[in-house]
């Protein structure tokens, strides 16, 4: 059950405005089937023939490149970037903009 109820403490109307766009539209089903199914702890692999150690950066197995997480590695442009905004002169931001004409990034 959706309960929808006008909002208080709102300039006059707006409630009941906001009242009325809650009521025009039907909510969206919710999805059960889209929750994985859980895994016991001490459950038995689903993936007998992959090394515990795949995902991680030693060990047999792939490394963290499998796992496609984002670089978190900052560019010397990102680093210069982060300098210039605190560089009172400016230079900082001179050699930061050259970089990005020139493509070095």
């Amino acid at each position: 059950m959706v309960i929808r109820e006008e909002i208080s403490g709102m300039p006059y109307g707006e409630g009941q405005a906001t009242y009325n766009q809650q009521t025009a539209a039907p909510m969206a089903a919710v999805n059960d089937t889209a929750m994985p199914a859980i895994t016991e702890l001490f459950a038995p692999t689903n993936l007998p023939n992959q090394p515990i150690t795949a995902g991680v950066d030693f060990g047999p197995g792939p490394g963290s490149e499998v796992i496609n997480l984002p670089n978190t590695q900052p560019t010397v442009l990102s680093v210069l970037r982060q300098i210039a905004q605190n560089d009172p002169t400016g230079e900082t931001d001179l050699i930061f903009q050259s970089m990005l004409e020139k493509g070095l990034g």
